[in-house]
């Protein structure tokens, strides 16, 4: 599913700027070409350098985070998984980046992972330490979220940990 999902994004992702478009098609892809059971969560961007602003749709991935010098916030604006309705209409919306600040991308093995105790790492102990790395570069950020969740978590409790982070430097 995984291979399906990732090559129809990269045959695609050249000819198709618009998030809305993107989904409709991989969720018919899906919706096709797998059994009813599979479904894939899909966030799907396209940042404009100029302008530092992102257009996204969100096929029921976790919320992304904008983080700044002023907080973290959550990308709210999610349809749902891919491949479980032959048709859906996803919504897009638009972000500004702010100058200096982060979008953060996240599986949910980086929310997801358990300390021995069982507790979930979460998305407001990301959110800190987002906060607290943010004038980094997008390398040290991700660098310092991922050693955080290693020190929290128990090994055996972490799933895809996967984190995408983008710098604006307007």
């Amino acid at each position: 599913l995984t291979a399906t999902l990732q090559a129809a994004v990269r045959s695609n992702a050249d000819a198709q700027t618009d998030p809305v478009q993107m989904l409709f098609r991989l969720n018919a892809l899906l919706f096709r070409n797998t059994s009813p059971e599979e479904f894939a969560t899909l966030f799907y961007g396209v940042v404009d350098m100029e302008e530092g602003t992102l257009r996204y749709a969100n096929a029921g991935h976790d919320f992304p985070l904008v983080v700044n010098g002023d907080g973290a916030r959550e990308l709210g604006n999610s349809g749902i998984v891919l491949g479980c309705l032959e048709e859906f209409d996803y919504g897009d919306d638009i972000c500004a980046i702010p100058d200096g600040g982060v979008v953060a991308v996240y599986t949910d093995g980086v929310t997801d992972c358990e300390s021995d105790e069982g507790e979930a790492y979460g998305s407001d102990r990301l959110k800190r330490v987002l906060e607290a790395n943010v004038s980094g570069s997008a390398r040290s950020i991700c660098q310092a979220v991922v050693r955080d969740v290693q020190g929290f978590g128990d090994s055996r409790s972490v799933d895809d940990l996967t984190l995408v982070v983008l710098k604006h430097r307007g």
